[in-house]
């Protein structure tokens, strides 16, 4: 258990670990995927084949479950850990899970109180400690006692700037944008989502980055819906589900699709995601999702690429409307031929195999 700690404080750090047959220990190789890669799926099936039954293991496998929103598995694999057996550093990390358990059950009141113990009396490490200030700040939120939050919150986002790499730090300022939303300070939660995005893009590329992604267009609706941008909202909301159901996350998926539904259809934005046979793209974003192989590229720096796969996506079109479209001068099939293959070339190293098709100079995508 303290091995695991060790390195999970040095992924929070920053370092990038490389996982090797020496460590000897599947659990050690989820954790390492789960927190430095932000990969849960393989996180999960790794512990899923682990013959272990070490506490590090069952602890392991209550987070993945956690994370992937299997809350009733995470709770029974809880009611199998004898509590007299953990030493003061394993039942602190136990007693984290069991705190998000209750955070999901709806029993803030107990989630604090239970919190709190281990936050006064109980040795942690610095990540811990971030992780359980985070919890009590979403459990203060929900218990309208939002200045307190914001105490919680600071000291978390505090330790945070010291372990740029854990997802608390990143829950921690979303939960700080919806604490002042709640209060009306508009001007701070734009700092706050500020901050939030600087950080989230520092992970550009990265196997992370769709997590911390997720987590930043969530606070984004927290300060659309303040501000009564009801378009805005809509469209990132999309966006945000597109991005969970990728991510396995049902349970976001489903808050974002209830809040979309809550939306009047006068005030929700035409902006889409298009949806094909195994990728989708967010037009907004300009980010493509891959499912199976599952994986992402982001064009946020290539507008001309966002548009040509908008103009795309909407129906199969000619080489000559293409042209026109895009570059607005008339089409020479002599001279703007290979022009247009050029950027279909482009483009197709973003798609899945076979996504663009082009027939007898009619372009399509599937």
């Amino acid at each position: 258990m303290r091995a695991m700690i060790e390195i999970e404080e040095e992924l929070a750090r920053g370092k990038d670990l490389v996982i090797s047959p020496h460590m000897n220990s599947l659990e050690l190789a989820s954790m390492i995927i789960r927190t430095g890669r932000g990969n849960i799926d393989v996180s999960h099936a790794l512990i899923n084949i682990s013959n272990s039954n070490s506490l590090a293991k069952k602890i392991e496998d209550m987070r993945n479950n956690i994370g992937l929103g299997n809350y009733e598995n995470a709770k029974e694999i809880a009611s199998e850990i004898d509590k007299s057996l953990l030493d003061e550093m394993s039942a602190t990390e136990f007693g984290l899970e069991e705190t998000r358990i209750l955070i999901f059950e709806g029993k803030f009141e107990e989630a604090i109180k239970y919190s709190e113990r281990f936050l006064k009396s109980m040795p942690m490490s610095p990540v811990t400690k971030l992780t359980f200030l985070q919890i009590r700040g979403h459990a203060l939120i929900s218990l309208n006692k939002y200045e307190l939050a914001v105490i919680e919150l600071h000291k978390a986002i505090t330790i945070g700037k010291l372990f740029p790499h854990v997802q608390s730090f990143y829950s921690s300022l979303a939960c700080m944008v919806l604490a002042l939303t709640k209060m009306n300070n508009a001007i701070y939660a734009q700092r706050y989502l500020k901050i939030l995005k600087s950080k989230v893009d520092e992970f550009a590329g990265q196997e992370c980055w769709p997590d911390r992604f997720m987590v930043y267009m969530r606070a984004k609706t927290f300060l659309h819906k303040l501000r009564g941008e009801f378009k805005e909202l809509s469209a990132t909301l999309k966006e945000c589900r597109e991005v969970s159901l990728w991510l396995n996350d049902v349970s976001t998926a489903e808050k974002c699709e209830k809040e979309l539904n809550e939306i009047d259809e006068e005030n929700k934005s035409d902006i889409v995601t298009k949806n094909f046979d195994n990728w989708c793209f967010l037009e907004n974003e300009g980010l493509i999702l891959h499912y199976n192989p599952k994986t992402f590229y982001h064009l946020q720096n290539s507008p001309l690429l966002i548009q040509i796969i908008k103009l795309l996506g909407q129906k199969e079109i000619s080489y000559e409307d293409f042209f026109e479209t895009i570059w607005k001068q008339k089409y020479d099939p002599e001279r703007h031929g290979n022009h247009i293959r050029s950027y279909l070339s482009k483009i197709r190293k973003y798609l899945p195999l076979n996504a663009l098709q082009v027939k007898s100079e009619m372009i399509s995508l599937i």
